[in-house]
């Protein structure tokens, strides 16, 4: 049996997984520095609006409340049923907000204190998980580098690997992922 040639594609993603691999021996010394991203949740109609978010670490949050009526945010582990945040009362018409930079990895049912039928699920996952599995695996890294190379071939991008919202997916995307899996694995 012959071996064949790889063919560009596979050189592509096989240069880029060599240099993952490379820059994670480097990116120890390297802060990591992903942006910070903030997202929304509007209270209208008596829901919550999306009522499902995924995050990753260190995202903001902001619940806008635009119903005429007083919300108080409850946010329960829905593992052990213990109490994990109660927001500040939300009038009509203001917002309220959390950043959730001590949690990952964690899963989060909230209610209105108010109104227990009115839920939401917030997941809270590590910088770099792609898939929503609450690790930064090999699953990841396929994901991130077929998003690298479709970006760099004209295919677009994909915001979900714009860690630092500078509307490309580039060498400092590189390292915030590479750290980010390194810190994942490292205990």
């Amino acid at each position: 049996m012959t071996p064949t040639s790889p063919s560009n594609k596979q050189r592509v993603i096989t240069m880029l997984l060599a240099a993952v691999l490379a820059l994670s021996m480097t990116t120890m010394l390297i802060q990591k520095t992903a942006a910070q991203t903030t997202y929304y949740v509007t209270i209208s109609g008596f829901a919550f609006n999306p009522q499902n978010l995924t995050i990753q670490r260190g995202a903001t949050v902001v619940w806008n409340n635009t119903d005429p009526v007083i919300y108080t945010l409850w946010f329960v582990n829905p593992t052990d049923g213990s109490t994990y945040l109660l927001s500040d009362p939300i009038l009509p018409g203001e917002n309220w907000s959390h950043t959730f930079t001590d949690v990952e990895g964690l899963q989060l049912q909230y209610y209105s204190f108010e109104r227990l039928w009115i839920s939401g699920l917030l997941r809270v996952t590590y910088v770099g998980d792609f898939d929503g599995d609450f690790d930064v695996d090999y699953d990841d890294i396929v994901y991130f580098v077929t998003a690298y190379i479709n970006y760099w071939s004209g295919g677009g991008k994909d915001p979900k690997c714009d860690f630092d919202n500078d509307c490309d997916i580039d060498y400092d995307d590189i390292l915030i992922f590479v750290t980010a899996y390194i810190d994942y694995w490292t205990p």
